[in-house]
C-alpha cells in the first residue's frame, strides 16, 4: 500500500478540472488497492474471487475495471461494499488465507467451508 503522503494521478473531470483519489481512502476503505499501473484503485477480494458475472450482469468498476474517477467515488465504493458478492469474495479471500495460516486444518475442512460460502 503507498504510503500516507502518495498522491495519486490527477485525472481530468467532466468539469475540466484535475482532480486525484485521496489516498486516505485506502485506509478508510481496507479492501481498496491502488494500481499506478492501471491509474486507479480496485477490491482486492473482489478482483481475485468473484465471479465474472452477478445476476446476468458483468461486473466492472472495482472488479475488473479500476475505479478512475473522483466524482462519486464515495457513494460507488460504500455501495459496492454492501454487495453480497463483495462479502461473499471477503469469505473466500480470508478462507483462502486461513489455509495457508491455520494448520490444524486438514484439507476436506477447508475445502467444506469453502464450498458453503458459495
Amino acid at each position: 500500500m503507498p504510503g500516507a503522503n502518495y498522491k495519486f494521478p490527477s485525472v481530468v473531470q467532466e468539469s475540466g478540472r484535475n482532480k486525484s483519489f485521496p489516498s486516505s481512502r485506502l485506509q478508510t476503505w481496507d479492501f481498496l488497492v491502488c494500481s499506478p499501473s492501471q491509474q486507479g484503485v480496485s477490491c482486492k477480494y473482489c478482483a481475485l474471487f468473484c465471479p465474472e458475472n452477478v445476476r446476468n450482469q458483468e461486473l466492472r468498476r472495482l472488479v475488473t475495471e479500476p475505479l478512475r474517477g473522483i466524482k462519486d467515488a464515495r457513494r460507488d465504493v460504500e455501495k459496492h461494499a454492501g454487495q453480497d458478492y463483495h462479502n461473499a469474495s471477503r469469505e473466500r479471500a480470508h478462507a483462502f488465507l486461513a489455509g495457508f495460516t491455520e494448520k490444524d486444518k486438514d484439507i476436506l475442512s477447508l475445502l467444506d467451508f469453502r464450498v458453503s460460502i458459495k
